[in-house]
């Protein structure tokens, strides 16, 4: 006798194993893209560094500050709003 056709349990099997390599899949997607995020406002942080340690200036969005002592430059990455987004603290040299 042919059979012409999945059973349940074929099919309720098949499912499950799909829907954990898609979970898998998906999973690993939210971790490169967050790990891209994270490099580009690095990349940023450190690009505003510079610029205002050459210029004195800083763009709309970023916060940059120097401690009193003149030791650290904190700079940090905002949102449309006041939200955080980013921030880096970097110690000078003299």
């Amino acid at each position: 006798m042919k059979r012409k056709g999945e059973t349940l349990t074929e099919f309720l099997t098949a499912s499950t194993v799909f829907g954990l390599v898609a979970a898998g899949i998906f999973e690993f997607m939210a971790s490169q893209t967050e790990t891209l995020a994270d490099i580009r406002n690095k990349d940023e942080m450190i690009y505003q560094a510079q610029r205002y340690m050459n210029t004195g200036t800083q763009e709309d969005g970023v916060t940059c500050g120097k401690s009193s002592d003149g030791k650290t430059l904190t700079v940090t990455l905002k949102t449309d709003g006041t939200e955080e987004r980013a921030s880096m603290t970097f110690t000078l040299k003299p």
